[in-house]
């Protein structure tokens, strides 16, 4: 990928800058950064945002009793069928 200046990239519009790369530089790019991602979307919510999603999608009974570490599992495991 090409070098730009701080300076230089601040001044550029989005697609100018988009400019400076090519295709597979950029989908290198997305795709070492997706696989390599720590955290979650989930990561940032409460308790009842999870429980909300959870309930909403048929995961979860609305009387269930589960702790956070429950919750976050089961989003991990049932998150990504959702949009299936």
């Amino acid at each position: 990928m090409p070098k730009l200046g701080k300076k230089r990239c601040r001044n550029l519009s989005r697609s100018s800058f988009l400019s400076f790369f090519d295709f597979e530089d950029i989908h290198l790019f997305c795709s070492d950064n997706y696989a390599n991602a720590a955290d979650t979307v989930w990561g940032s919510w409460t308790d009842s945002d999870l429980r909300a999603w959870l309930i909403e999608h048929g995961y979860l009974r609305t009387d269930a009793q589960v702790k956070r570490d429950q919750l976050v599992k089961l989003m991990n495991d049932k998150y990504n069928d959702a949009g299936a």
